[in-house]
């Protein structure tokens, strides 16, 4: 049976249609015969004169330089694709997707029994079998085809935003400043020692290229290379205009916190000064920065980078000869949030649930009271809240402090001046009041002591809340998990 005369039924099993009008989208090839649409971000399929039968897609919606993409050899092979992936969306996805994440899709849609069979009847009226490998096969047509051999319309300059114009990079040095290219020019540029070093750590590819000599001290340069499933999810949140890291989960690699110390001739160097770059391709064109660090050390632009550069301070004088030097990468504990939960009397008891193991905890209140925070404030015209409230509290089975905190999920009310001036109608932009610190099972600053009764079944928590200029009534308070996401580990360099 002729392929091109597939029944308008038959083809709305994939997710496809029929249309009578031709493309005039801006990215659209000329020569371009569209078959088939989706009805969805005007996506749709057809052959181009001067490539035969091969079958392309056009995703209008896609990011510049993801127009257009061959699918098929020819309609056949089109349509089995079709029969092994069970709808359109995992054709037109794929060039976006590692090999993984498209497994990975067809596997959470799988099609039901009522489907299988509609698609075994369809196999059966059009004489064809479902593709072997689909993956591998459109990624081989993809990876040898040549998109310079594509001609779009004058639209499409209009339309698709040109490359960025590349500004040329300064001159490479390196000094004991944690700026890529914005480091004081007063400082002396180090002594570069060629390392090559590449290792698998927290599920990142890390490579050291070099490490730099200066008179105050060791200037590392660490390069991390994300996945293939990584870069992609980075690209897709930063689609989605949204906080690119945060979305991704707190274990997300470019979430991970870099805690370094060096080890240089038998004596440990403690980091004083660090930065950290996250290059993610096609999000920001804009970062030239990132760009020249990558074109440095030859590193892949098409791949996700964490691009870090740590400093650290010689103990005493500069040595003579680097002998030998290692450094001990770690991470700093993830915070992943739990249950918000009110209390309001002694004995209450909460149920608490860690997000990712599931276990479960209960939380029991020994106290919660109201209290003002006595301490001298600055004379300098403002007023500055001083109630809150304190709770003491039990975790049952028992966590470590460095496990967990609790936290008043409010901030501390803005501080504001004691008078207005006269004729002043409108308050000055305020600033909010230092918030109380977590005691017990909490980082920072303490700013306010809360005495703990002696427990006899347990060890007691303290925590207290925002800072308010009246006794709040309700707090909301949050727990914290602190996680480690990775076992330290030691990396020679030298020798």
């Amino acid at each position: 049976m002729d392929l091109k005369q597939i029944a308008p039924a038959d083809l709305r099993l994939f997710g496809l249609t029929v249309r009578d009008s031709e493309s005039n989208y801006f990215c659209t090839p000329v020569g371009t015969t569209a078959w088939y649409w989706t009805g969805v971000d005007g996506i749709h399929y057809g052959t181009i004169a001067g490539f035969g039968e091969m079958v392309f897609v056009i995703c209008p919606m896609n990011e510049p330089g993801r127009y257009v993409f061959p699918v098929a050899e020819n309609r056949t092979d089109f349509f089995r694709l079709l029969l092994a992936c069970d709808d359109e969306a995992a054709l037109s996805q794929a060039p976006l997707w590692s090999e993984r994440q498209f497994h990975d899709f067809l596997a959470e849609y799988a099609p039901n029994p009522v489907r299988r069979a509609t698609l075994a009847q369809f196999q059966q009226k059009y004489a064809l079998t479902p593709m072997e490998a689909p993956y591998a096969y459109m990624k081989h047509l993809r990876d040898s085809f040549d998109y310079r051999q594509l001609q779009f319309s004058e639209d499409f300059e209009e339309w698709a935003p040109a490359e960025p114009r590349v500004p040329t990079p300064p001159p490479w040095s390196v000094v004991f400043h944690s700026d890529f290219f914005n480091a004081p020019q007063s400082l002396q540029p180090g002594i570069a020692l060629d390392i090559q070093k590449s290792f698998c750590w927290g599920e990142v590819q890390w490579h050291i290229p070099a490490v730099y000599l200066c008179q105050e001290g060791l200037v590392v340069d660490i390069c991390g290379q994300l996945s293939e499933e990584d870069t992609f999810a980075l690209q897709f949140a930063s689609d989605q205009t949204v906080n690119r890291p945060d979305a991704l989960g707190p274990f997300h690699p470019a979430q991970l916190h870099l805690r370094l110390c060096a080890h240089c001739n038998g004596q440990t160097l403690r980091p004083c000064e660090s930065s950290s770059r996250l290059w993610v391709p096609g999000a920001d064109s804009e970062d030239f920065e990132s760009r020249w660090v990558l074109e440095h050390y030859d590193l892949n632009p098409e791949r996700a980078w964490r691009l870090e550069r740590h400093c650290f301070r010689w103990l005493s004088d500069a040595p003579e000869a680097m002998q030998e030097l290692s450094l001990t990468f770690d991470a700093a504990p993830v915070q992943i949030p739990g249950k918000t939960f009110v209390v309001s009397a002694a004995s209450e008891k909460v149920r608490l649930t860690h997000p990712y193991s599931k276990k479960k905890y209960t939380l029991t209140v020994d106290e919660i009271v109201p209290d003002t925070l006595s301490r001298p404030f600055p004379e300098d015209g403002m007023e500055y809240p001083s109630c809150y409230t304190r709770m003491i509290y039990r975790i049952s089975p028992a966590l470590p402090d460095n496990a967990f905190f609790i936290r008043d999920t409010a901030p501390s009310d803005p501080v504001r001046p004691k008078s207005l001036p006269a004729g002043r109608m409108f308050l000055p932009e305020s600033r909010e009041a230092v918030a109380i610190a977590l005691i017990g099972g909490a980082d920072g600053p303490t700013v306010c002591a809360v005495g703990v009764p002696t427990a006899p079944d347990g060890q007691p928590n303290a925590v207290a809340s925002s800072l308010r200029f009246a006794p709040p009534h309700r707090i909301a308070w949050q727990i914290v998990f602190l996680e480690t996401p990775h076992v330290p580990e030691t990396i020679a360099l030298i020798p």
